[in-house]
């Protein structure tokens, strides 16, 4: 029975006791880093290591900061659009997601390639559009 009571005041101090506090892992100006942002991230470059790159040694410290430093960028690039006012259209966000070679096959879009990628990911329009646009703002005319 102590050891569930230890257990219970260990983790409402971990977690917070309010169902509201924030579930940010890093917080870069008005944007949070999540812990799902930060878990995703974290699946995706294990898998890029794994698989593309052939490594199953690689710490997952190393995996947990990569991932934490790729997001606080993208949350950097997320502050300065917006202190610059600048903004990616519907059809700039469309085109950048036509044109990623990683959702092509042969050359051109595939939108069942598409699908199953964000699926097997765990994405969604919602999560992925905010990266995307992140990454257009640099090509911007006179901003990279």
């Amino acid at each position: 029975m102590i050891v569930i009571a230890v257990t219970f005041v260990i983790g409402m101090g971990w977690w917070g006791f309010e169902a509201n506090q924030s579930n940010a892992v890093a917080t870069v100006g008005d944007y949070k880093v999540t812990r799902e942002e930060l878990i995703q991230a974290k699946q995706r470059y294990h898998r890029f290591y794994k698989e593309q790159l052939k490594q199953e040694d690689v710490k997952e410290d190393t995996i947990r900061q990569l991932a934490l430093e790729g997001l606080i960028t993208n949350k950097a690039w997320q502050n300065l659009a917006d202190e610059l006012d600048l903004a990616v259209s519907a059809q700039e966000l469309h085109d950048a997601i036509v044109n990623q070679k990683d959702f092509q096959k042969d050359g051109n879009f595939d939108p069942q390639y598409y699908q199953r990628l964000m699926a097997n990911n765990r994405w969604t329009p919602i999560n992925m559009n905010p990266c995307v646009k992140a990454n257009s703002w640099p090509k911007k005319p006179g901003y990279g």
